[in-house]
C-alpha cells in the first residue's frame, strides 16, 4: 500500500526521472524475488536479505520523497 501511495503521490506531482524508476524497479525486484524465496525456496536468509532490500527501497524512496519536496 505504502508504494502504491508513492506511486500516485509521484504522478500528480509530476516527479519523474530515472532515480525513480531504477529505485521502484530494485523495490519491484527484490518483492518478486522475496516471493520466490518464500513459495520455493527454502533459505531464511536469502529471503531476509530480499526483504531487507525491499524494505530499505521503500523507505529511501519515501524519505527521498519527502525531503525533496522541503
Amino acid at each position: 500500500m505504502l508504494f502504491i501511495a508513492l506511486l500516485i503521490l509521484l504522478h500528480v506531482e509530476q516527479m519523474t526521472g530515472q532515480f525513480w524508476f531504477v529505485l521502484c524497479t530494485v523495490f519491484v525486484a527484490a518483492r518478486y524475488w522475496h516471493s520466490y524465496e518464500h513459495v520455493l525456496g527454502s533459505n531464511l536468509r536469502l529471503r531476509t536479505l530480499a526483504f531487507g532490500l525491499s524494505s530499505f527501497c521503500l523507505f529511501f524512496a519515501w524519505f527521498s520523497f519527502l525531503f525533496d519536496r522541503v
